[in-house]
């Protein structure tokens, strides 16, 4: 029986594990999987505490990506999921000190965005004019696998305007990253496809206007909420698949020290031949016939220096950035900002301390008693560092001083929580599909390894859950079709499939 070794327990890793434990039509692997924290789920964490429900990390669940809510239904857990709250619909943008109702509909390109846009009191007139000039701009010669920036590619379709207060605090905050270095092929490679079936941004909306639709199926009972979440926690997730894992060996709070090649002699205990030893900081060893790394790119490099020295080397090149969120509750009666909408961004042109604020009560219903509100404030991208050495002190009145300077909120917080997560969002830059690519390549001499993760191929839930998932089925069916070593990174295009 082939044993296999699964380094981390965030979704990636806990969705592998689940995969090759049900494994069907095969004897499913030995399988142990080891994280380095006390818990499961790395940055799924939720705090439930006097009646509160506050994701620490994620916050939810987007839907236009299958992957996740495929699971959640396999789990059972459909009947728990909650949708966005209605008050949650708006967002705003920060310029010049105020908060901007954020034009509707613009970055999925829907029917009325353009209508929204010209309306929008966010947006100069000079700057709607320069993004109208969309419709006369060409395409281009540019190769579909020709990267650049998400700021370059939007400035040259609408203009810096555009980029400084629409792309930038919202695809920007989303990576948490500087929108001048990070990739569009890697980040969102559909405006590029846009481009070149349609000539243009605009004209792309106005063809989607044209075909009469533009709802997306989603397998969420919650309706066609683009984010949905579940009613006790994400963390919820993170549970129901750990007590799923029938048969795994779970070691919890231990650590991979080196990744080592096994001896010619090496076999794990029920005869077949180890490849691998797995080191562990406590001196245990642990012979392994596959590996699953799904650590974050930097840990990653470390365990493959030994073995992997050209990959390891190609995996620092992965950058990473930190981040805080700083969750503050108040009593409803101190707050007399409405809070209707689902909160605000900060484009980089505002210097402020936070990047993002979200009205968390009014975003999720079911997180807050009714007698408080709760604000989730978010602080840190590539190019705006967090102070991540800062006592909890000192950020939460950062995190106040910009709430009265923007919303007037000068109220006491009865309660909150600060979170530090540092080196925790991968930068996905200029040439990073080729990065990606070239690491798969070198692997080729060290048989069996397949990374997956957060740093490769998508950076959200759904995506990590789909990376976990591809990642057991290449290696299941190297084990069914006794096909040759898997050596794939389980995220590439070819769906996992052994080149």
């Amino acid at each position: 029986m082939t044993r296999v070794v699964i380094v981390g327990g965030g979704i990636t890793g806990l969705t592998a594990a689940y995969k090759l434990a049900r494994a069907r039509g095969h004897a499913p692997p030995k399988i142990t999987l080891i994280e380095s924290e006390p818990r499961l789920g790395g940055k799924i964490k939720t705090c439930r505490e006097r009646g509160f429900v506050v994701e620490q990390g994620p916050d939810s669940i987007f839907t236009r990506k299958p992957w996740a809510l495929e699971l959640i239904k396999e789990l059972g857990l459909e009947e728990h999921l909650v949708a966005l709250s209605g008050e949650a619909e708006t967002s705003y943008i920060v310029r010049g000190g105020r908060l901007f109702p954020a034009p509707q509909g613009w970055a999925q390109l829907t029917p009325g965005s353009i209508r929204s846009v010209a309306k929008s009191r966010l947006i100069s007139l000079r700057g709607k004019v320069r993004m109208a000039a969309d419709l006369f701009i060409s395409a281009g010669t540019r190769r579909p696998d020709e990267d650049e920036s998400i700021g370059a590619f939007f400035a040259r379709r609408l203009g810096r305007e555009a980029v400084d207060y629409l792309v930038d605090p919202m695809m920007g905050g989303i990576h948490a990253g500087d929108v001048w270095k990070l990739s569009l092929l890697a980040s969102h490679p559909h405006f590029r496809a846009l481009e070149q079936k349609h000539g243009g941004l605009i004209r792309a909306a106005l063809a989607r206007r044209d075909a009469g639709s533009t709802k997306a199926n989603t397998l969420s009972p919650a309706g066609e909420s683009p984010f949905v979440s579940l009613r006790n926690g994400l963390e919820m997730l993170v549970e129901t698949l750990e007590a799923s894992l029938e048969g795994v060996d779970v070691l919890k709070g231990r650590r991979v020290r080196t990744i080592e090649r096994s001896d010619a002699a090496g076999r794990v205990p029920d005869g077949d031949q180890a490849r691998y030893r797995v080191c562990l900081d406590d001196g245990e060893t642990i012979p392994a016939s596959a590996l699953i790394l799904t650590t974050p790119a930097y840990v990653t490099a470390e365990l493959l220096q030994g073995i992997a020295p050209q990959a390891s080397a190609l995996l620092r090149r992965l950058e990473y950035t930190s981040v805080i969120t700083a969750t503050l509750v108040f009593r409803r009666s101190d707050v007399g900002h409405g809070l209707r909408g689902s909160g605000f961004v900060v484009p980089s042109r505002e210097v402020r301390s936070i990047t993002a604020c979200t009205w968390y009560s009014s975003k999720w219903a079911h997180s807050t008693p009714s007698d408080y509100i709760a604000l989730r404030a978010h602080m840190g991208r590539s190019h705006i560092p967090a102070p991540i050495d800062a006592t909890d002190e000192e950020i939460v009145a950062a995190v106040r001083t910009d709430l009265r300077r923007l919303m007037g909120l000068d109220a006491q917080p009865v309660m909150g929580w600060v979170d530090r997560w540092p080196m925790a969002m991968p930068q996905y830059h200029v040439g990073h599909g080729r990065l990606v690519d070239a690491i798969e390549a070198s692997l080729d001499a060290t048989p069996h390894i397949l990374l997956a993760g957060a740093a490769y191929r998508g950076l959200g839930i759904p995506d990590c859950v789909r990376q976990g998932a591809r990642a057991a089925e290449t290696l299941l069916n190297a084990l069914r079709e006794r096909q040759p070593d898997p050596v794939s990174i389980s995220t590439m295009p070819n769906g996992g499939q052994l080149r």
